[in-house]
């Protein structure tokens, strides 16, 4: 848990080394599998940084990170809300 200004700061070039090293993989995997596997734990890594730098920042609990989450995820835990569980694109198809 980020407690201060300095471990904000290591925090963000942690984040930054990671994605960097992502990077990395994408350029070098022999394969659409291999990057998978290899980016898994990576991107696992960067997402904890994320919470960890939002929750520091104050705005982890703001509406914006709720919906944001939702789409990169692929889910949507309102099935309330209308289109509920599907892509803007299937959206999209049925209101026409």
């Amino acid at each position: 848990m980020i407690a201060n200004h300095q471990q904000f700061l290591v925090s963000l070039e942690q984040l930054q080394e990671l994605e960097l090293a992502l990077a990395s993989v994408k350029r070098d995997a022999s394969s659409p599998i291999a990057f998978t596997i290899q980016a898994t734990s990576v991107q696992k890594e960067i997402c904890r940084i994320r919470r960890e730098i939002d929750t520091y920042l104050g705005v982890a609990d703001l509406p914006i990170f709720a919906a944001a989450d939702e789409a990169r995820l692929g889910n949507d835990s309102d099935q309330g809300r209308e289109g509920g569980g599907q892509t803007l694109k299937a959206r999209e198809s049925t209101s026409d």
